[in-house]
């Protein structure tokens, strides 16, 4: 769920703004995905190029996303990929390959649910908050991890599974500060 807004977290100069890494950046000229033009977000088609049929293979970047206080990015780059079966991914998550990325948790406020060094599987052709889901959001240039939910009357509410945390909640005018990056749909836990 893109919300119009103003867009604080521009693009590093000299980044591809057609680049799966500037996802987690505010693309310049992009429209209110609530309006008639929705963006579209690149695919990550050139850098799977060499997966066979019975295996895909998903970009782990060298990003943590905030299950607390936000977190800065500092890097984009991809540094791994992870093999994971094709038909579990198309029919156990419903997922296409080419619309999915690898970040890693950090912080305690969606404990337990996620463990900062979780992995976290994220869908990018979900920006819209769709039901309540944890989602990997932009807010002020910051990059979480939190549970939203929308209401009847437009307002969100970005909660942690953690209690020690308050929710927030933004009426539809203040709810143009999120933007979603993807949900997450799939987590691999450290032990």
């Amino acid at each position: 769920m893109y919300l119009p807004g103003k867009r604080p977290n521009p693009l590093p100069p000299g980044m591809d703004p057609d680049s799966p890494a500037a996802l987690f950046y505010d693309e310049p000229g992009e429209t209110d995905r609530r309006g008639s033009e929705p963006a579209q977000r690149p695919s990550i088609e050139s850098l799977s190029a060499d997966q066979d049929d019975e295996f895909v293979k998903l970009p782990l970047y060298d990003v943590e996303a905030s299950c607390g206080g936000g977190s800065l990015i500092h890097s984009e780059q991809i540094v791994d990929y992870l093999a994971f079966k094709s038909a579990w991914v198309r029919f156990e998550l419903g997922a296409d390959p080419q619309r999915l990325a690898l970040i890693r948790a950090s912080g305690d406020s969606m404990l337990p649910t996620v463990v900062a060094g979780d992995l976290l599987l994220l869908d990018l052709s979900i920006d819209r908050v769709e039901h309540d889901a944890i989602y990997a959001l932009n807010l002020n240039g910051l990059l979480y991890v939190k549970r939203i939910q929308t209401r009847f009357d437009g307002t969100v509410i970005v909660k942690s599974d953690n209690p020690a945390y308050d929710e927030q909640r933004f009426s539809p005018d203040e709810a143009g500060q999120l933007r979603i990056i993807g949900r997450v749909i799939w987590m691999g836990k450290r032990t």
